[in-house]
């Protein structure tokens, strides 16, 4: 789904905040049946300097994927999980 199709239809990206985590962590339970991310883990993502999450809303609101983004001091590139 392109940005534009996106738009059109709605969605919206945006950073989570610590609002987010009890949805994230659904999300996250509903995805995958192993290796899944704690609350901890997940709010720690959240507040971190190091760590972007971003969210992809339907129109309602409703969180239907995420990406963290981890940094590296020193480095322009970053990790995508």
């Amino acid at each position: 789904m392109s940005q534009r199709t996106a738009e059109r239809d709605g969605y919206r990206m945006r950073f989570a905040s610590r609002h987010d985590v009890a949805a994230l962590k659904e999300l996250e339970d509903q995805s995958f049946t192993h290796d899944r991310l704690s609350v901890q883990s997940i709010a720690h993502a959240i507040t971190s300097r190091s760590q972007a999450v971003l969210l992809l809303e339907t129109p309602t609101a409703q969180i239907v994927g995420a990406a963290i983004l981890h940094y590296r001091r020193g480095s322009r590139c970053c990790r995508l999980y």
